[in-house]
């Protein structure tokens, strides 16, 4: 397990949180260790993920939707999603080749420690976020 990660769990288990279901990636190249858990947003329950790496970036990530309306560029979701990245900077949403839609969020880390405060700060900015927003991404969503 990389030191981010052990920093983390430490950090989960000190603060007794037993929301997560840690994975350690198997011959990754980078150490890579996956937490995996839920966020509750308006009564639906989203897949989250935080990863760590020997890198000097920890990402969570949050599915919005495994299937989104994104055949044109031009859509109203392609807007929708453009305005939420300039009011929310730390945010960023896209949609992969699959049409999943996921909302990430990058976090720089310097050395071997990772701030369980500063995760848990951001998730509750990402559900703020959401709970504000995620009827109107649902909308055309489902266009």
């Amino acid at each position: 397990m990389n030191k981010k990660a052990e920093s983390f769990k430490k950090y989960l288990d000190e603060n007794k949180i037993e929301v997560f279901q840690v994975e350690e990636v198997k011959d990754d190249e980078v150490n890579s260790v996956v937490f995996r858990s839920q966020l509750e947003v308006n009564g639906q329950f989203l897949p989250a993920i935080v990863v760590t790496d020997d890198s000097v970036f920890t990402f969570l990530r949050v599915l919005i939707a495994p299937k989104a309306n994104a055949s044109n560029e031009k859509s109203k979701l392609y807007k929708l999603l453009n305005d939420l990245g300039a009011k929310y900077k730390p945010f960023k949403y896209y949609v992969d080749a699959n049409d999943a839609l996921y909302l990430d969020c990058s976090l720089p880390t310097i050395g071997d420690e990772l701030d369980g405060e500063l995760v848990y700060g951001m998730f509750n900015l990402i559900i703020n976020h959401l709970q504000e927003d995620y009827k109107d991404i649902m909308k055309e969503v489902w266009l």
